[in-house]
C-alpha cells in the first residue's frame, strides 16, 4: 500500500494504491443457439460458459480513493492535461 501526495493536486484527497481495488466483470460466451434445446439445458450452458474477470478499478471511501496500481499512469495523464 502506498500514498500519493505531490502538492494536493486532487484538492486533498487522499489516493492508496492496493491490489485490492478491482472490480468483477463476469462475461457469457455465446453458444449454439437451439431450438429443441430445454430452459434447463440452457440455464447449464449459460453457467459453464460464463467467466469472471477482474479489472482494476478505483474506489472513493470518503477523503480517500482507493486505486489500483494499474490506473497511476491514466490519472497522472488526466493531471498533466489539467494543469496545462
Amino acid at each position: 500500500m502506498r500514498f500519493f501526495n505531490e502538492n494536493a493536486p486532487l484538492n486533498g484527497l487522499r489516493i492508496i494504491w492496493t491490489d485490492a481495488a478491482v472490480e468483477k466483470v463476469a462475461t457469457v460466451t455465446p453458444f449454439n443457439i437451439s431450438r429443441h434445446r430445454s430452459a434447463r439445458i440452457t440455464k447449464k450452458l449459460i453457467k459453464r460458459n460464463t467467466r469472471i474477470t477482474y479489472k482494476p478499478a478505483c474506489f472513493r471511501a470518503g477523503n480517500t480513493l482507493l486505486m489500483h496500481p494499474a490506473m497511476r499512469p491514466e490519472l497522472e495523464r488526466h493531471l498533466k492535461e489539467d494543469a496545462s
